[in-house]
């Protein structure tokens, strides 16, 4: 029992830790009638029993990501009665209580987790949207735990049962959903990498080795890094069994790659857009399919009900949750009145495997990060100086991975103080790689801004 339980950077937990700490944190926010908080998500032990803590006491929470601009992260925190914070520069914050300071406290400590099966909002999580601000997807417990049984029955993982899972993905990415709820709700150990080691070779390799993963969730472009050295292979994860990969395209190459490196390992690669909690189906890779596109999906076996309509991914079921502030965006009712959301990604049916074709409108997928090149123009036109903005995305289809802006502006303005002024409303993965300046941005026939994708 006293094993760890939890391992990052910031500390650990163990098995009693967790359930001390999360139960007082929920005895504290039952007893101010709190309903939605806003949780600080670094990679502190107490941001994990935090989350527990709210699951606990019914309370919707919404993971901010510490690291986002700070008037983004205030049109998110705005949405909460409370912030919950680990340390760090919050403390003159209105509304934000220090974690700490929770759990030293003498609360109530019986409490269990509820069952993942009603209406009652389990979290929100914030994407990019079109008009400049974020738009939030609001998840019922119902929703997580349609997608948490599902992920639990996939063979690959159904068949090891893992009990150390590793998890890349920040707690406000929706991809953290497989392995946060799987180890919350298995007890399965849970060793988490913060962003700083991206860059950090041998501190990441020496986090990944003391994982002692059986399970890896990650996107593949964090995979494409580790492969990048070749001490990333079996001797450096002896346990590996499973990689579900899930938040972008998985090129055929790099599952070429992981099968070399890694023999007898398993490759779950999965679709599903944050409106239908983290993924609704998967396919398991094998070395015979990587000589062409990878397969998203087996469709004898989804969460809910995934169809092609007219080329467009559409998803029916429990999976589909909805949005924040009365937006409607692709959801609808079906006619059996089952909810739907329609994705707007491109897809296709073959031999019973979904496939997925890009995008059918401008939306790009980043590191995992949903992106809407509107949201950056919106952002760019806020900064004086700047009259008009046109983002590109290039490359193709679900490979399109590099953004590039092009301004109009009065002469008062350079590119590099644009720069420093959008980094200040949007996060590190929106900023476009190259931004350049014109006296007059292409424009159609019928007035508006041409911008070649």
């Amino acid at each position: 029992m006293n094993e760890i339980i939890y391992l990052s950077g910031a500390g650990t937990l163990t098995q009693p830790q967790l359930e001390l700490y999360s139960c007082r944190i929920a005895a504290y926010l039952s007893a101010r009638g709190v309903r939605i908080a806003a949780v600080i998500t670094g990679r502190s032990p107490l941001v994990y029993a935090a989350i527990r803590g709210c699951i606990i006491a019914g309370v919707c929470y919404i993971p901010a990501d510490e690291a986002l601009p700070e008037q983004r992260r205030r049109m998110i925190l705005a949405e909460a009665e409370l912030v919950l914070y680990d340390g760090g520069g919050l403390s003159g914050e209105t509304g934000a209580v220090d974690l700490r300071e929770i759990v030293n406290q003498d609360l109530p400590e019986q409490a269990e987790l509820p069952p993942l099966c009603s209406a009652r909002p389990a979290y929100r999580i914030y994407t990019s949207g079109t008009t400049g601000a974020p738009k939030g997807i609001e998840v019922s417990l119902g929703n997580v735990g349609s997608f948490l049984r599902w992920f639990m029955t996939i063979p690959a993982i159904a068949e090891i049962r893992p009990r150390s899972v590793l998890n890349q993905a920040m707690f406000s990415f929706d991809l953290s959903v497989a392995d946060l709820y799987y180890s919350l709700f298995t007890g399965a150990r849970l060793t988490v990498i913060e962003r700083g080691l991206w860059q950090d070779f041998g501190g990441l390799f020496r986090r990944i080795r003391d994982s002692r993963a059986e399970l890896a969730v990650f996107t593949p472009a964090f995979a494409e890094l580790c492969l990048c050295d070749a001490s990333f292979s079996r001797e450096l994860l002896p346990e590996l069994r499973v990689i579900f990969f899930c938040g972008e395209v998985l090129k055929p190459e790099v599952a070429v790659k992981l099968f070399r490196r890694f023999p007898g390992l398993r490759i779950i690669n999965a679709y599903g857009p944050t409106e239908c909690c983290c993924a609704v189906t998967a396919a398991e890779i094998t070395p015979d399919m990587t000589d062409r596109a990878l397969p998203v999906g087996e469709m004898s076996h989804t969460a809910g009900e995934v169809r092609v309509e007219n080329g467009e991914i559409v998803i029916y079921g429990e999976s589909v949750a909805g949005y924040t502030g009365g937006l409607t965006g692709g959801f609808s009712a079906a006619t059996d009145g089952r909810r739907c959301f329609h994705t707007g990604d491109s897809g296709c049916i073959e031999n019973g495997m979904l496939y997925f074709n890009g995008r059918l409108d401008r939306q790009v997928k980043i590191m995992g990060y949903r992106i809407e090149p509107e949201d950056i123009e919106n952002n760019l036109l806020k900064i004086p100086g700047v009259l008009q903005a046109a983002v590109r995305v290039s490359g193709r289809g679900g490979s399109r991975s590099a953004l590039s802006a092009e301004v109009r502006t009065d002469g008062s303005v350079t590119t590099e103080e644009i720069r420093r002024r959008l980094s200040e409303l949007v996060p590190q993965y929106m900023l476009p790689g190259r931004i350049t300046t014109s006296e007059a941005l292409p424009v159609s026939a019928n007035g508006k801004l041409k911008r070649g994708n």
